[in-house]
């Protein structure tokens, strides 16, 4: 035992004079060393802003030897133009003006090709317009033929006459049929409350023009009012956001052309390029005000532990320049930040202030001894050096230890952060030396942070009750394990961003509508042959909506479909409206027509027709009486008219050359099909693309696993951002698990040779895999699942918690400080302050709007009282108990 002892003491002391000796160098040659860094500094940080950037999407974060990644990366070649679109959702209240609202904004569009590659409207064109019936089933066009023999009668009266006189007439003539029990006349009802609408509308100056698409096509399927608008745009990278000027392009478009409420229309922008860009927006302000509270806590904490202004100003200098040259350490080795390694930041921020603080603490007591400015700098670097120079490695090895995963967003993080680790030693034993000799503390300076009496008393209770601490401590532990199997993790990268922003719920809107789901799979077939078999097995799945190859868009049984078509167009006859003189346009006739229908439904009242039909001829009867007082009243009376006879009948001529065009359809065949839909099927060199739509909505986590591993199931190489969502949630989990489970081996076995002793390295490691156990169940307990954000907390977690253990452990082994002994030194300050500032620095992100940075806010602060609980209450009993059993031998 006091060999082993020996050899510790052996080690720290020549690690501190190593320390000492290089402190007295710097302090002597202050003002060189303080303006060599800033000058390097400063070179450094213009190589950063000039060559340091940030890229990389979800699955450019992982090794491309992963197989998910093979696959997908072979798909984005072969079809190198459907990656990366902006999806606009437009919806309105009809069918008919969801497909004009699309039609037009598809038209503005692609008027600007320097914006925008391609626009692609599905089921949208020249092709489907024409063909479009022959994608009903045989049935449903018996149907539409039937409703057409029934509406036909109608459809030619106002072809004859479209104008308000032709359709008030029209109503009229229906209304007293059906008063005279005529079966054959149309369920009037629901056409008369349109109608009641679309006149409130008109004379409440919000108008709702009418749509004629369910009079003409009744319920035949017609695409709803859910229309979606897929935009390649192209990118500009001389942009640090690639893709605004687009994004900025659409958004124009849809305010010039007046897509709003007021025309009953709601369009979405959304698709990654969106969400980034709503994402970047949101996260800026938070920051900012994360970063100003931050600022304002971390700079009271530092200066509550450390007393003095330039003590606390020569940390931050410190600080920055050492986060400078790790950057520039990450635009030399990397050349650029990832999503993940771009927080390196956080982890040099949080794990650097802790090294500045042992040592500003410690000058400080140094001083407060009556130690002249000399001295309590050597002293300090004696007594700290070991420590810290152990920190930096034992983290640096553990940050390290994540750069063999296959994760390669958090690899790239490990090699910065763990490279950050051994800058930060060599700043906090070179600059911040020579910066304090520049205006050194007053020797007798009182030492900072004393502990107070009631402070100092329960300082002493681990000690004195070290062994109801260690059994509370395991009890719980146990506890905490056993909710380990409940930690799940949140594949949905959707969930990291505000729920209510336009992007999110859009893009929540397209993945409930599975046929329009973005996160879709694809499986590359060698020929039109075989991917029609591969969607044929796949169309069995129960998690399988449908399955799409190019021959899917050839309709089937087309001979018989045809014959229909004919039928119909034969016994429609021609149904172009006709033109009207001036005369029939004019304010008499419509005036006339008005009337005749009042009276019409008065006759109504007295028949014993359907009760429904009469309260809707009623309603329709008062919205008349209020359109012909305003036309007594001769104010505007012909603009009125036209206003009506636009939003009523505006939408008729067109629904009604739609149909005579769909109704000349002819045989389709492949080589027929739209060129960009044939693009987006056919690779250049003939391999065919399979569709594979979800049956559910695939933001619910387990319907994602359902989806593809019921498709890899069947086709296991089938890939798509639903494949690479999930498994890259995979790797994360399964390389934060390797790498955690060979950082804390390589920790515990550096500690072990540097110490000579396994009982000194147990006592720094039980309480870290203590915190490590509760931070877990604090994820369950609180429902709060891990996600892409939350795992730079991991990292950052593990560093503060092996340097906080080393620091105390070292200092009860030089000093034998045991007790309250050890709560009461400097140390258990700095560990304390030190974990304060991090906090603080990043804590303030739980109050964010975003949720991501939220929840990491949230995990980390969690995290970090949890950790520091181990180390300040269990650890101190451990040595206790450790004490105790030394002595009885």
């Amino acid at each position: 035992m006091r060999e082993g002892s020996r050899l510790i003491q052996g080690m720290d002391e020549f690690l501190g004079r190593s320390a000492a000796r290089w402190v007295d160098v710097t302090r002597r040659s202050a003002a060189a060393v303080v303006a060599l860094f800033l000058v390097i500094s400063a070179g450094t940080l213009f190589y950063v802003a000039q060559g340091l950037g940030v890229h990389g999407g979800t699955e450019e974060m992982f090794s491309a030897e992963l197989p998910f990644r093979k696959d997908w990366d072979a798909f984005r070649r072969a079809f190198p133009d459907v990656f990366d679109p902006i999806y606009v959702v437009v919806e309105a209240d009809t069918a008919s003006r969801a497909r004009e609202a699309a039609e037009l904004l598809a038209r503005r569009l692609d008027r600007q090709p320097e914006l925008f590659e391609a626009i692609y409207l599905p089921g949208h064109g020249t092709f489907f317009e024409r063909h479009g019936l022959l994608y009903l089933e045989p049935e449903e066009l018996l149907d539409l033929a039937d409703h057409l023999a029934e509406v036909q009668p109608y459809l030619a009266e106002l072809a004859r006459d479209p104008t308000l006189r032709g359709l008030f007439d029209l109503l009229a003539t229906g209304l007293d049929a059906a008063g005279e029990g005529d079966s054959t006349v149309i369920e009037l009802a629901p056409v008369l409350d349109r109608i009641r609408d679309a006149i409130d509308a008109v004379l409440a100056d919000r108008p709702q023009p009418l749509s004629w698409e369910p009079v003409i096509l009744g319920d035949a399927p017609t695409g709803g009012d859910f229309r979606v608008l897929i935009v390649s745009p192209v990118f500009d990278y001389s942009d640090i956001t690639p893709g605004r000027a687009p994004m900025q392009g659409v958004r124009r478009a849809i305010e010039e052309l007046g897509l709003d409420a007021r025309a009953n229309v709601r369009v979405r922008v959304t698709g990654d390029i969106a969400l980034e860009a709503e994402e970047m927006e949101l996260v800026g302000r938070d920051a900012a005000q994360a970063g100003a509270i931050s600022f304002a806590l971390v700079t009271l904490i530092l200066f509550a532990a450390l007393r003095s202004p330039w003590l606390v100003l020569s940390t931050v200098v410190t600080l920055l320049c050492g986060l400078v040259l790790t950057a520039g350490f990450a635009a030399l080795a990397i050349g650029y930040l990832n999503p993940v390694s771009v927080a390196f930041a956080v982890l040099f921020i949080g794990l650097s202030v802790d090294f500045a603080i042992h040592l500003g603490i410690r000058y400080r007591e140094a001083v407060g001894r009556g130690e002249a400015h000399a001295e309590a700098l050597r002293s300090t670097a004696t007594s700290v050096g070991a420590s810290l120079v152990i920190c930096a490695v034992t983290t640096a090895i553990g940050f390290f230890a994540f750069v063999p995963t296959d994760y390669r967003g958090v690899a790239e993080l490990g090699l910065i952060a763990g490279t950050g680790m051994l800058i930060s030693l060599i700043c906090n034993l070179t600059l911040l030396p020579a910066l304090v000799s520049l205006r050194p503390l007053p020797e007798g300076t009182r030492p900072a942070g004393r502990l107070r009496p009631f402070i100092e008393a329960f300082a002493a209770v681990p000690a004195r009750r070290a062994r109801l601490v260690g059994l509370g401590a395991l009890l719980l532990g146990i506890g905490a394990i056993a909710l380990l199997p409940r930690v799940s993790f949140d594949y949905n990268p959707l969930t990291l961003r505000v729920q209510d922003s336009e992007s999110v719920t859009a893009y929540y809107d397209l993945l409930e509508h599975g046929g329009e789901s973005p996160w879709q799979m694809s499986v590359l077939a060698p020929d039109l042959r075989v991917a029609d078999a591969v969607a044929a097995r796949l169309r069995g799945l129960e998690a399988v909506e449908r399955a799409v190859t190019l021959s899917d868009y050839v309709p089937d049984r087309q001979a018989e479909k045809l014959e229909i078509l004919s039928d119909i167009a034969l016994f429609l006859g021609p149904i172009a409206p006709a033109e009207v003189s001036r005369d029939g346009r004019g304010i008499g006739p419509q005036k006339q027509a008005l009337r005749a229908f009042a009276n019409a439904v008065e006759r109504l009242e007295g028949t014993e027709a359907d009760p429904e039909l009469i309260a809707s001829a009623r309603r329709l009867a008062r919205q008349v009486e209020r359109v012909e007082a305003r036309l007594a009243a001769g104010a505007r009376g012909a603009a009125l008219i036209a206003e009506l006879e636009s939003n009523l009948l505006g939408d008729l001529p067109d629904g009604l050359r739609r149909l005579e065009a769909a109704l000349g359809a002819t045989r389709v065949e492949v080589d027929d099909l739209p060129r960009e839909l044939v693009a987006s099927s056919v690779a250049d060199d003939g391999r065919v693309r399979v569709q594979v739509f979800p049956r559910e909505d695939l933001s619910d986590d387990a319907a994602l696993r359902r989806f593809v591993e019921s498709v890899r199931g069947v086709i296991p190489n089938a890939t798509g951002l639903a494949v690479v969502i999930l498994e890259s949630g995979r790797s994360v989990v399964r390389s934060f698990r390797e790498a955690l489970v060979s950082a804390s081996a390589v920790i515990a076995l550096l500690l072990v040779l540097l110490w000579r002793r396994i009982p000194d390295a147990a006592l720094v490691m039980a309480p870290l895999f203590l915190a490590a156990a509760f931070t877990s169940a604090a994820t369950v307990v609180l429902g709060i699942p891990l996600n892409f954000a939350d795992v730079i907390v991991i990292p950052l977690l593990l560093g503060m918690g092996v340097d906080s253990g080393i620091h105390l452990v070292h200092r009860h082994r030089i000093e034998h400080l045991a007790g309250g002994g050890l709560l009461a030194s400097s140390t258990a300050r700095a560990v304390l302050y030190s974990a304060l500032t991090t906090i603080a620095s990043f804590g303030s992100l739980a109050l964010s709007v975003h949720p991501g940075m939220r929840s990491m806010g949230m995990l980390l602060s969690v995290g970090i009282v949890l950790m520091l609980a181990c180390n300040l209450v269990v650890l101190p009993a451990l040595i206790e108990l450790s004490r105790r059993r030394s002595a009885a031998r």
